[in-house]
Formats: structure tokens, C-alpha cells, sequence
């Protein structure tokens, strides 16, 4: 349930042998469990999702609720 690729990832990790791209949106589920040290710059947070755009650019994950986030805001367990 890791969304991906993320900054900082490498790229190898998310290749295949022929040159196709990995791309995961991750989970919709909150799971504290695997949030680690860091919920606000986990892979493993909720809401991520694969933006697909017309213009011909590869597909990109981003997290739909990144801009929703307050910094005192907290998710509920």
C-alpha cells in the first residue's frame, strides 16, 4: 500500500526489465501502524492518487489531501 514513486525515491525501484514505469496510488485507509516516526512524509499515508493529464505528460502521484492538511489538524484513529 505504498504510494509511489514519491521525491527522493529511486527510479530503478519502481522500473521493470523493458523499460515499463511502476506507479502505485497507495491506500485510501488510515493505518497509523504503518506511518512510522513521520505520518505527515509517509509513503504509506492516505491519499494519493495517479494524476493523468491530456497533454501527453507521463502520469504522476500525487496526494489529493495535501492541501486539505492544517498543521494542528489531526487525523481521527
Amino acid at each position: 500500500h505504498r504510494a509511489g514513486p514519491l521525491p527522493g525515491d529511486e527510479v530503478s525501484e519502481w522500473s521493470v526489465p523493458g523499460g515499463a514505469r511502476l506507479l502505485n496510488s497507495g491506500s485510501w485507509v488510515h493505518e497509523p501502524i504503518f506511518l512510522g516516526p513521520r505520518p505527515d512524509q509517509s509513503p504509506y499515508r492516505a491519499g494519493f492518487a495517479v494524476r493523468l493529464d491530456d497533454d501527453g505528460q507521463p502520469p504522476q502521484v500525487v496526494n489529493l489531501l495535501e492541501e486539505t492538511r492544517r498543521p494542528a489538524a489531526r487525523v481521527p484513529a
